[in-house]
């Protein structure tokens, strides 16, 4: 039997993104999904919404669970997802995300060459900038993450035991996702890369100062499991320089910015494929 899947939902006041998200979970061509939005109670009409379609949304999956309450934060909500799971692997597609395509799910668990051996799949991602300007993200190389984040985790399937067992830490605001995966490569759990696009995530223009938190929560996390030297050195050469790049981002129009960035994913995808 394919392996049952939770789709954990994370949202506060942001009902047209719940719509949206639900809307793709549904157009799932697998047959096998668990689906669990926690709410920290929103008071935007998300939760006259779930309760109007809780018999559609339920004859659609497997399991439907809706967690109304407040919450200490984002990773605090996502805990409440992962405590009450029964799938056997775990994506969070927050309120706005959306899948790539409706077989995204099936191309992945209903071929057990993919999934059988690894402990976290990964792929890519589809960003759309506020301006509507698109780029597929591709994953960095997976030794980087022991200095940054690689990929989306809208775009991670991972195992449920692992996330069970390792809850996000509440030490973190916006990386503690990046310090599960951290500890997830440090222990040597297998990482699987997909050549699939798995999600649609739209960057609706995060500001400098949530991105100066990124970049410190990110030292912090990768001095934490840092043990030579030298990898501490390049930690703070790679801080001192994403500071650096984030103050003259601030001066450039976002479009310059998506093309320099969609220039580097181009030169990064074929530095990968002159290695392979």
């Amino acid at each position: 039997m394919n392996p049952l899947i939770t789709v954990v939902t994370v949202t506060l006041n942001n009902k047209n993104g719940v719509i949206k998200t639900l809307d793709s979970i549904l157009k799932q061509k697998y047959n096998n999904i668990e689906l669990i939005v926690v709410d920290g109670k929103s008071e935007d009409g998300t939760e006259e919404y779930i309760k109007t379609n809780k018999n559609l949304i339920e004859n659609k999956l497997k399991r439907f669970l809706y967690i109304y309450e407040k919450d200490n934060g984002i990773y605090d909500a996502m805990n409440k997802g992962i405590q009450a799971s029964t799938g056997d692997w775990i994506i969070f597609m927050n309120a706005g995300d959306t899948f790539f395509g409706d077989e995204v799910i099936s191309k992945i668990f209903e071929d057990d060459s993919i999934f059988k051996e690894a402990a976290i799949i990964y792929g890519k991602t589809n960003l759309i900038t506020n301006e509507k300007l698109k780029m597929i993200l591709k994953p960095k190389n997976l030794h980087n993450i022991s200095y940054r984040m690689i990929f989306s985790h809208q775009s991670v399937f991972v195992r449920a035991h692992l996330l069970k067992n390792n809850l996000f830490s509440n030490n973190y605001k916006i990386c503690s996702d990046y310090d599960f995966f951290l500890h997830m490569y440090q222990q040597k759990r297998k990482f699987k890369e997909t050549d699939l696009i798995i999600s649609n995530f739209e960057e609706t223009g995060v500001s400098s100062n949530n991105k100066l938190k990124v970049c410190y929560e990110t030292k912090e996390i990768s001095l934490k499991y840092a043990s030579k030297k030298a990898q501490k050195i390049k930690i703070y050469i790679i801080f001192y320089t994403t500071i650096i790049k984030i103050f003259i981002k601030k001066l450039l129009p976002l479009s310059l910015i998506f093309k320099i960035r969609k220039l580097k994913n181009s030169i990064y995808s074929k530095t990968n494929k002159s290695n392979a």
